[in-house]
């Protein structure tokens, strides 16, 4: 059984990777959000999801966003027990996502870095395979903290951070 400050320091290892990349994949999308909407147009083809496609540019910003402002709160603990949630559920579907594109699906690159780092769909998955632990790790240890419980320093920062992000 870990100590106390063994599990602090190992989740608080795991928030601060989750946090760099969600920050660096948000941010390498978001300098290209047409190069990630076509991608996001890729994968709508492939999964026959083509009636969205015309709301394909408006899931671009939106994800590059979302992962910014995910980082950045994770980063500065801000919301952590709702963020681990969104940050492992989002892993989760990203690493099933990228299993499936790697296995059964072609696709050339996964399109999570954007244009900046090109990573083959194994690669993408082994990456997710990696983090989806981390986030696992961090919901577990924030998972009793109070989901609503709004201080006002946290309503400020999520706010800056949303409109930073977006």
């Amino acid at each position: 059984m870990l100590s106390q400050r063994a599990r602090s320091l190992i989740t608080g290892v795991c928030r601060l990777v989750l946090a760099v990349v969600f920050i660096v994949s948000g941010f390498t999308k978001v300098i290209d959000p047409w190069g990630t909407s076509i991608k996001i147009n890729e994968y709508l083809t492939i999964y026959g999801f083509d009636y969205l496609i015309p709301a394909s540019m408006v899931f671009s910003i939106w994800l590059c966003g979302a992962e910014m402002m995910m980082g950045c709160m994770l980063l500065c603990k801000v919301r952590i027990r709702l963020v681990s949630i969104f940050a492992l559920a989002s892993m989760l579907f990203f690493t099933i996502l990228t299993f499936l594109s790697a296995t059964f699906i072609p696709v050339e690159d996964c399109g999570c870095f954007g244009e900046a780092i090109k990573l083959s769909p194994w690669e993408t998955f082994f990456k997710n395979l990696a983090l989806l632990p981390m986030a696992a790790v961090v919901w577990a240890y924030y998972r009793n903290d109070k989901i609503l419980a709004f201080r006002r320093s946290e309503v400020a920062l999520t706010i800056f951070f949303f409109l930073l992000t977006m």
